[in-house]
Parts: C-alpha cells; sequence; structure tokens
C-alpha cells in the first residue's frame, strides 16, 4: 500500500485565531492611545495661572478677604490720563460705604503687564484732595496693562483692578 505524496488533509487546529485576537487587541489599545496622545497634544494651552498650588491653598483666605472688603462697603473710581509718550497720570478717588471721603488711607498702584514678564512696576499715590490720590507714572511699553489699586488703611483693605491700555 502506497501513501500519497499530498499527505492527508490539512485542517486548522483549534484555537487558531487566538493571537490574532491578542494582536488585535494590542492594535486597538494602541490606536486608542495615540489619539489619545493627538487630542492631548494638539488641544494643550499650557497653565492659565502661575503659582496654582499656592493660589489654590490660599483660595478660602482670599474669599474670606473679600467678603471683608465687601462688608467694609470702600468704593473706589480710577482715572487715568495718558501725557505724552507711555508717561501719564492715575488718580483714584476712595469713599466709604456712607459716600465719605476715605482719609489718613495709604494707597499703592500696582502695574503689571499680562503679556511680558519683568516690566512690573509699583507706585506708592499721594493724597491731591479729600478721598483723592493720585500719581504720575511712566510705562516701560505700550500695550495693556493690570493696574492693581490696593488702598489699606488698619487692617482693612480695598483692592480694586482695572486694566489699561497705553498707545
Amino acid at each position: 500500500m502506497s501513501v500519497g505524496l499530498s499527505g492527508p488533509a490539512t485542517r486548522h487546529r483549534p484555537g487558531w485565531y487566538i493571537p490574532w485576537i491578542l494582536v488585535a487587541g494590542f492594535g486597538v489599545v494602541l490606536a486608542v492611545n495615540l489619539a489619545m496622545i493627538w487630542i492631548a497634544m494638539s488641544t494643550w494651552t499650557g497653565i492659565s495661572t502661575n503659582r496654582a498650588y499656592d493660589k489654590g491653598i490660599t483660595y478660602n483666605r482670599n474669599l474670606d478677604a473679600a467678603e471683608r472688603q465687601a462688608a467694609l462697603g470702600w468704593r473706589a473710581s480710577i482715572v487715568t490720563a495718558q501725557a505724552a509718550g507711555l508717561a501719564g497720570t492715575i488718580s483714584v478717588h476712595l469713599v466709604d460705604a456712607r459716600g465719605q471721603p476715605l482719609e489718613r488711607i495709604d494707597v499703592q498702584a500696582d502695574f503689571e503687564r499680562p503679556t511680558h514678564q519683568g516690566y512690573d512696576f509699583a507706585l506708592t499715590l499721594e493724597r491731591t484732595g479729600p478721598g483723592t490720590y493720585a500719581a504720575r507714572f511712566t510705562a516701560p511699553l505700550a500695550g495693556l496693562w493690570d493696574v492693581r489699586v490696593i488702598a489699606t488703611r488698619g487692617g482693612d483693605r480695598l483692592v480694586v483692578t482695572e486694566r489699561l491700555m497705553l498707545h
């Protein structure tokens, strides 16, 4: 009896597809991870605030300070006038809850450049009239500036921020 050269008919072994399922599963995981990496890298805008951790820790203290400030009822109106070039004046009129001018108070104006570091400066405002405090300034750059006016008397404090455009 002779055996044919072709041999018995070949059949797939049971479970032959399991390694391919494993490879396909890893392929799906890899594809999803790559998609997530691409989305994360294309939409990331960076940290929106400096010292975010420190600001988070002091959040409740800041809320308490805002409540104390609101309870004082102090109000401020800020007027800036630009003279020649980047020079100008800042004037702040402060009143209490009854509308009376605030006297014997320390007033400071912090000029902060939101787009460039290293150009910030601070001024101490002098009393020029009842409840009015003013100072001259010269900004190092044209453009947007955030002006934070801080008025303090004893333990009481008022902080007012205004955006200023210098040409």
